[in-house]
């Protein structure tokens, strides 16, 4: 009598690790990913957008470090359970020259209903093979503050002071300690992620649409 493979036990979902080289100011890190076993390049793309801040126009995905970048928005990746895909973010760039006084400045405006002081900040320190994620919004927070103090803040509120020393990073940028996030068009959600902090942390260069205060 033949036998047929139960349709509830079928595995629909996998975690997959998605590895974030080194980069100035900050450690290579892991992060796990919940996805379909059949997600395409450009769904996980823009789940990585929609859940980290990283704009899909900067990503790029590698099975491994040297092979050929994922291309093709449509093919199936066939995630297996604890597979390594490899993110890189390529950066902005400033849309206008340095100041005189080297004050990076953004051509760009917020829209008039959306104010620095009113936005929506949710601060993430992303789960790993070896903890869980947390998360934590800050509301009607003023973004003009040095990033050091922010992200001071922002440990504390989590309790996470025992894990290492971390940086800000936002959409795919380390922040120096001087820049604030009072960046152009900022969304109604910001995403501002906390990742282990590498040497020169505090001495990277300005990301784009940042200020230096």
């Amino acid at each position: 009598m033949p036998v047929f493979a139960c349709p509830c036990n079928r595995i629909t979902k996998v975690n997959i690790i998605i590895r974030r080289p080194a980069q100035p100011g900050a450690k290579e890190f892991d992060m796990i990913v919940v996805v379909p076993t059949n997600v395409t390049t450009g769904s996980l793309m823009l789940q990585l957008e929609a859940k980290y801040g990283f704009p899909c126009s900067q990503q790029t995905l590698n099975r491994s470090i040297g092979d050929s970048a994922l291309l093709d928005p449509h093919q199936a990746l066939n995630c297996e359970e604890g597979e390594v895909l490899y993110l890189c973010l390529s950066s902005r760039q400033i849309e206008e020259n340095d100041s005189m006084d080297g004050t990076i400045v953004s051509t760009r405006s917020a829209s008039p209903d959306q104010t620095v002081s009113s936005q929506k900040v949710c601060f993430l320190l992303p789960a790993t093979p070896e903890r869980k994620q947390v998360a934590i919004c800050l509301c009607n927070s003023c973004l003009d503050i040095r990033a050091d103090v922010l992200l001071d803040k922002v440990v504390a509120k989590m309790n996470v002071a025992g894990l290492g020393q971390f940086c800000l990073e936002y959409r795919g940028e380390v922040l120096p300690a001087w820049c604030s996030l009072e960046a152009a068009r900022l969304r109604p959600k910001i995403i501002v992620l906390l990742r282990p902090a590498g040497p020169g942390a505090d001495h990277v260069p300005a990301p784009g649409g940042l200020v230096r205060i």
